[in-house]
Order: structure tokens, then sequence, then C-alpha cells
């Protein structure tokens, strides 16, 4: 599979392991990553909301491409660009996206405090 795409062999090798046959499919609904040094594709997004129903920008972030917990120093620093790849899938208008930003955010804050606490005991 590996040879009918265009894709470095490390994410490849990850899409693999995450999506099994599907990773195909996956990377034909973009190849773009969504973030630079951020290994997600824009296809992960869409595979998000199209296959897997996600609706929210801090379900896609959490359950869908756990980036906080894979890489919690970008996860912050995707919001916008996989906010404002969802809104375009899902019609958000701008407030709706700047909400989900926002609340995802506060969230990720959240789970950083406590990840730092709990390490520091």
């Amino acid at each position: 599979l590996q040879q009918t795409v265009n894709i470095d062999p490390k994410v490849f090798e990850r899409l693999a392991l995450r999506y099994g046959d599907e990773a195909v499919k996956v990377i034909a609904l973009g190849q773009n990553p969504i973030a630079q040094d951020l290994p997600v594709l824009t296809g992960e997004v869409v595979w998000a909301l199209r296959q897997e129903s996600a609706k929210t920008l801090e379900d896609v972030v959490y359950r869908r491409l756990g980036l906080p917990l894979y890489q919690p120093e970008r996860a912050s620093a995707s919001l916008t660009a996989i906010s404002l790849l969802m809104s375009h899938h899902l019609g958000w208008d701008e407030h709706r996206r700047l909400r989900e930003v926002e609340q995802t955010k506060a969230r990720l804050k959240t789970d950083l405090v406590f990840e730092s606490n709990s390490a520091a005991d």
C-alpha cells in the first residue's frame, strides 16, 4: 500500500496502524499536514467527520486524533487549522468555530495543568 501514495513512511505507518486497510482512503481525503511539524493529515479530520460522525472540535482533537495524548504541546497549536477545516465541512459560522476553539482550549489547559501537577507528585 505504501507504494501507492506519496507520503512520509513514518506517517503512513502510523496511519496503517490506526486505520488499517482504510489508510489509503484517509490519505485520499487529504494528505497535507494539518499544521507544521504535526504528522496529522487533513484527511484524518475529514475521515472523522464523514466516517465517524464527529461533530465537535473537542471530539476530533481528543477522541479521533488523540493529540493531547501523543502530542499535547502541539494540540493547542493545531486548533485553528482543524476548526477551519471542520467549519468548512460542517457549515459552522465563525461564532460557532470560535466557541469550539475556546471550549477545546479550556479543556486542554485543564488537562495540561492536571498532567503537570500529577508529574510533580
